[in-house]
């Protein structure tokens, strides 16, 4: 495998049929791999797309790319988190990185500040770790919130 869920890709080549009716140079996100399918095995964000290794490229991550909760590494080893526009250190509010001090390219705009340069970016995925097998969260029908809250339930199931 090549590409991960998450990253952005460009259409370089045509080796297959179902990628003729993209556009060569066009921008993708990968959404899902299939680690079993050799022939097609990354789908596209258009939701039906599968396309592999030899048709797609990377696109360089930047500055656009940042997500609100990106965990960054910058060249000094310093771990920051994204948060309303800029870097902050867990349990250090006085440690602020705005990103509009970087160039598209995640390095800082002031020579003398290279150890600032992002060199790494971390997104969490999260699992269902645990859950609950005796929810008892209510369900009820449109029939029992009438009854028992003693309203008219408008724009229901009819």
């Amino acid at each position: 495998m090549t590409f991960k869920v998450g990253d952005k890709v460009k259409i370089t080549n045509f080796g297959s049929d179902h990628v003729a009716f993209l556009e060569k140079g066009s921008i993708h996100e990968i959404i899902e791999v299939d680690e079993l399918d050799k022939e097609c095995t990354y789908q596209l964000n258009d939701g039906c797309t599968w396309v592999c290794d030899s048709e797609i490229e990377r696109v360089e991550f930047t500055k656009n790319d940042l997500k609100e909760g990106d965990r960054a590494t910058t060249r000094n080893n310093e771990i920051l988190f994204l948060h309303n526009g800029r870097f902050e250190r867990i349990g250090d509010g006085f440690l602020c990185y705005p990103i509009d001090d970087l160039n598209n390219k995640l390095k800082n705009k002031k020579e003398y500040e290279k150890d600032w340069d992002i060199i790494k970016v971390e997104r969490p995925v999260y699992e269902t770790i645990y859950e609950r097998e005796d929810d008892n969260r209510t369900k009820m029908t449109i029939e029992e919130v009438e009854e028992k809250y003693g309203i008219k339930v408008v724009g229901g199931n009819e």
